[in-house]
């Protein structure tokens, strides 16, 4: 049953969480995913965590290479098997937007969709299970963060200057937010990830006492080689323009911060970007319904656990089949990553890994196995999405990332 499976997914879910948390100074590295035809890639469906709990306190069984073939790469350290959770990986540096303006925590993009943000909320039974965000604090700038961890964390990674500048000159970031909202998903997800990278670089910069190969080297990894074939839908001279005008670039930051790094950034950014989404509180409300209810009383014929469905269609406007996918559409957070040993993946038109996202609070995902990898054996994505004939796939590879000639 649905429920049954959401359920251990919830419990599952917040066992790795906590083991994250806890070894979040250790060497547990992790990663995933696929891809649109815009060029950022789209993560699977999550579908439950299964033993990744088991898996995590355990280095990831994999390594980074350097081939004369292929560049930068993968092997298996140890066979792999099929449906093992390779890794789980937190993205190096993420965007994104609940539907609607639903809040959501500008670090971890974990949703913080309350009830009333929902139409008709007060119609499901057992409100009291939905759940509430009482660590969620809003920064000075108006941002929204689900705790004053990741506040911290956000302020040192990036938010500082972000901060900073929508509190001191709000008009060259209300300019860019403009520019950005007038172009299509994707540009708009190239250019808002190229911006907080280089907040990034800059925040390191100065702490770094204005170390200038330091703030390169944090994205100094990620594939750029290959420029796009297919020009971006903006100009990215424009876009840096408003960038630096937004960030109040001083003459020494632009020196090293230029208009030709932004769009290696840019670049960067279409190249690595994978479509992220954090899980819709829906999932945590449901599995507290059953909760309540007790197991005996929440099956298919269940008068209780029927009324709860008929509760939650109405909300929905649909049929309880189809009604989860609703709330989370509407209650979820959706956005674009950058992962760090992600970007190292080679592509594969018979990929032997696939990225799940959407089974954490949080944008981070799950790799998952979905064949046999021997021990050295290269560890390769695809690319394209699934099903699409030879042909196409040619044509995403030639226009996006230059081979498949």
């Amino acid at each position: 049953h649905p429920i049954y499976l959401l359920y251990y997914s919830y419990l599952s879910v917040h066992v790795v969480e906590c083991v994250l948390s806890i070894q979040s100074d250790s060497n547990v590295v992790c990663f995933f995913f696929f891809q649109a035809e815009d060029g950022i890639r789209d993560a699977q469906e999550s579908r439950g965590l299964g033993d990744v709990y088991k898996r995590q306190l355990q280095e990831p069984p994999v390594v980074e290479v350097d081939t004369l073939e292929m560049g930068r790469g993968l092997v298996a350290t140890r066979t792999i098997e099929r449906g093992e959770i390779v890794f789980t990986e937190s993205p190096l540096v993420s965007i994104g937007r609940g539907q609607d303006g639903v809040r959501s925590c500008e670090f971890c993009l974990k949703s913080l969709c309350q009830l009333e943000d929902v139409p008709d909320g007060d119609m499901l039974l057992h409100p009291d299970q939905w759940p509430s965000f009482p660590e969620a604090v809003r920064c000075d700038c108006g941002a929204w963060f689900c705790s004053e961890f990741c506040q911290g964390q956000a302020l040192e990674a990036f938010h500082a200057r972000i901060c900073d500048a929508i509190r001191t000159h709000p008009e060259p970031v209300q300019k860019l937010q403009d520019f950005t909202e007038a172009l299509d998903p994707h540009g708009s997800s190239i250019i808002l990830l190229a911006s907080r990278m280089c907040c990034m670089m800059l925040q390191d910069w100065h702490r770094t006492a204005r170390n200038t190969a330091a703030a390169l080297r944090i994205f100094g990894k990620l594939t750029s080689s290959c420029p796009l074939a297919t020009p971006q839908e903006f100009d990215s001279t424009l876009a840096y323009s408003l960038v630096s005008s937004a960030l109040a670039l001083t003459q020494d930051e632009a020196g090293w911060l230029t208009t030709e790094l932004f769009g290696e950034l840019c670049t960067k950014a279409g190249l690595n970007a994978i479509h992220v989404r954090s899980r819709s509180p829906f999932v945590l409300y449901y599995s507290g319904v059953r909760r309540v209810l007790g197991r005996m009383e929440y099956g298919a014929e269940s008068s209780a656990g029927e009324r709860v469905q008929q509760a939650v269609a109405r909300v929905a406007g649909t049929e309880p089949r189809r009604a989860e996918q609703w709330f989370k559409q509407r209650c979820g957070v959706t956005g674009a990553a950058v992962f760090s040993l992600h970007s190292g993946m080679n592509h594969s038109c018979a990929p032997n890994v696939e990225v799940r996202a959407g089974g954490f609070d949080s944008s981070a995902i799950d790799v998952v196995a979905t064949s046999r990898i021997s021990k050295d054996s290269p560890v390769f994505l695809g690319y394209t999405e699934p099903g699409l004939s030879a042909a196409r796939r040619r044509v995403i590879l030639r226009e996006v990332y230059g081979f498949c000639l």
